[in-house]
């Protein structure tokens, strides 16, 4: 089990090294599918970021995104994974989710107790890198409350050509045959 686990994951990097995507995603499910022993979860989470990144190479944003979850789902603390998704969210334009993953990487990379870099200059690196990336996406957080995404969330239920009508009638609130309605206008 595990010389399947460690083949498939040395064989998928030596893929992904070579632009070959779609077999480096078949090498890290091989080496993923291999490590069914809860022993196994941080490595079956390096192996699904690993995915993740096969994923971006072939422009198969969803199953990037869903391999980053589950990376961490088995390793909350991968922060290659965080980092990654992240930088997918910024690619999809969901500003929320990217900053969130940015401050939780901040969080995680900042422990000093953990040994996640091989040395102090490369955590310092990569928390300035993602401080960086969060000062420019948290500006975008605040436009994406008004954007036509969250317009379109919170349409009414009404067909636009009674959305006037109904906003006439929105102070008495009394329109027969429909809930109130309560458009936000006043």
């Amino acid at each position: 089990m595990a010389k399947t686990m460690m083949k498939g994951k040395d064989e998928g990097n030596a893929l992904f090294n070579a632009k070959k995507y779609a077999d480096a995603v078949k090498a890290y499910t091989v080496a993923f599918e291999a490590g069914t022993s809860p022993i196994a979860a941080a490595y079956c989470s390096v192996v699904l970021g690993n995915r993740a990144a096969a994923y971006q190479g072939l422009n198969e944003t969803l199953n990037a995104l869903a391999d980053c979850g589950r990376a961490l789902s088995f390793n909350p603390w991968n922060v290659k994974a965080l980092s990654r998704r992240s930088s997918i969210h910024e690619s999809i334009r969901c500003w929320d989710d990217a900053a969130n993953d940015l401050k939780a990487y901040i969080q995680i990379a900042g422990r000093t107790n953990y040994d996640l870099f091989s040395s102090a200059q490369e955590r310092r690196n990569a928390l300035a890198l993602a401080t960086e990336r969060l000062r420019a996406v948290e500006p975008r957080t605040q436009a994406q409350a008004h954007s036509q995404v969250e317009l379109v969330r919170h349409w009414p239920r009404y067909p636009w050509w009674e959305h006037q009508r109904l906003h006439v009638a929105c102070k008495n609130q009394s329109l027969p045959g429909r809930p109130p309605h309560s458009c936000g206008r006043g």
